[in-house]
């Protein structure tokens, strides 16, 4: 995936996002992998636009689903179990080192790190803090709501929150990463991503199957 650099407003918020990649012709990526269909074969319609700013990723993701689920009340809380999308990013593929980046649809975030295979941490307040998000559906946890619903998030990761890395820029990097869409507790649990993997069960924490991610030089 090639990630465009635009130039952003110096005050900008997360708000501003879906405009700014129209502005900007951001392309829709679809997350649509159903990896474990014979036990969780529901596909909501869920995409994601990306771009870069030198020292900021920012994200947009659109969904279409059948049900709600926003129990969730607070920033690194059990995101993965409302209606929830994902990034994670790896900054260097030679090293097992990335990082998890969670949203629920009422925009509560959860930000980890560490290797792939050991105990991984959750990132100190004053990192998390720095990744801002915005959510169409407001910011209160509401319970669950059933029926078909259609929500927005996004989300500014300034690249403080690589915080167990040394990055200062983002122009003309190659990373790895992979976008998500999932609903642990939802009545209808499903498991989507970007790239497939290729996994006997239900888990995202799988390195080596992110995709191939291009950050754009500044031109």
């Amino acid at each position: 995936m090639q990630i465009k650099h635009i130039e952003i407003p110096d005050k900008i918020t997360p708000k501003d996002i879906p405009s700014l990649f129209d502005c900007n012709s951001i392309e829709w990526t679809a997350i649509d992998r159903v990896n474990w269909r014979a036990d969780y074969p529901y596909k909501p319609d869920v995409a994601v636009r990306i771009a870069h700013a030198g020292d900021k990723i920012l994200l947009h993701y659109s969904v279409r689903e059948r049900d709600l689920r926003a129990v969730c009340d607070c920033d690194n809380g059990r995101s993965w179990e409302d209606s929830c999308v994902e990034f994670f990013l790896q900054p260097d593929s030679d090293q097992s080192l990335y990082y998890n980046f969670e949203f629920t649809c009422a925009g509560f975030k959860l930000v980890g790190g560490g290797d792939y295979g050991t105990e991984r941490g959750r990132a100190p307040m004053e990192i998390h803090s720095k990744v801002q998000t915005w959510s169409s559906l407001g910011h209160e946890a509401f319970g669950q709501q059933h029926g078909e619903a259609q929500w927005q998030l996004a989300a500014i990761i300034p690249v403080e929150a690589l915080y167990l890395s040394s990055i200062t820029h983002l122009d003309g990097l190659s990373m790895r990463g992979n976008f998500y869409k999932c609903g642990d507790l939802q009545p209808t649990p499903h498991f989507l991503s970007w790239t497939e993997i290729r996994a006997p069960k239900p888990q995202f924490h799988l390195p080596q199957f992110f995709g191939n991610l291009e950050f754009e030089k500044q031109l």
